[in-house]
């Protein structure tokens, strides 16, 4: 909160010098700050992991799209008749809990070993979405207030002798925070949506898990892994 409010101190000072990109910056992050704490490394990682690696935010969220690959392989595979239903997968720490889960023979231990798998990296997707979202939301408004006090300021210096020289640089604060304002509101806008795509891919790969394993529950297949 104290950070926040500092950099609020630090970004009217831009503002009043004029430094309108660097001040609404400075705001942005300050919006940030308030909702997140010291949080926001955590976005500022989740973000560069999002926009420069196609791997998920947690090893766990990994294995989950490569666990349903295996499963859904091994389940397409020809059994013959009185085969034991066994499926052979490979080694990986989620397809050993599976295993562990599936001997244990207790009801929806199945799905509660994939569901740890997957809400830890949902959860810090959607806490990186929510706060983009919300910075996203109150730049625009953050600049309609620069916006409003420029044309309030040019309405002060309308006089008899008024000339377009003077009302120019009131104009220009108007005009350049509701950009900015605008601009950034639009970057946190992409920032957000990118984090929507990797929940959504997240998503896919859990529903694929989860019907894989419903599967084998109701056919009574055993889990073997290689070791």
């Amino acid at each position: 909160m104290i950070a926040a409010l500092g950099l609020c101190t630090v970004a009217g000072l831009l503002f009043i010098t004029e430094n309108f990109f660097l001040a609404m910056l400075s705001f942005s992050i300050a919006l940030l700050l308030y909702t997140t704490g010291t949080q926001i490394v955590q976005i500022v990682i989740s973000v560069m992991t999002a926009f420069f690696s196609t791997q998920h935010l947690t090893e766990n969220a990994a294995l989950i799209g490569e666990t349903a690959d295996l499963l859904k392989e091994a389940l397409g595979a020809d059994f013959k008749e009185n085969e034991a239903l066994k499926l052979v997968l490979a080694r990986n720490a989620l397809t050993e809990d599976l295993q562990k889960a599936l001997q244990s023979g207790l009801k929806d231990r199945l799905e509660y070993v994939a569901h740890s798998y997957y809400f830890e990296c949902h959860e810090a997707y959607e806490f990186s979405r929510l706060n983009l979202q919300f910075a996203s939301e109150a730049m625009p408004y953050i600049g309609l207030v620069g916006t409003v006090l420029g044309l309030i300021m040019m309405f002060d210096g309308l006089g008899a002798s008024v000339n377009v020289e003077a009302l120019t640089p009131q104009l220009a604060i108007a005009l350049k925070t509701t950009l900015y304002g605008a601009f950034f509101g639009a970057a946190y806008k992409i920032l957000a949506a990118r984090f929507d795509q990797r929940m959504q891919k997240l998503e896919y790969e859990y529903d694929d898990l989860l019907h894989a394993l419903d599967m084998i529950q109701k056919n009574k297949f055993e889990i073997e892994v290689q070791s």
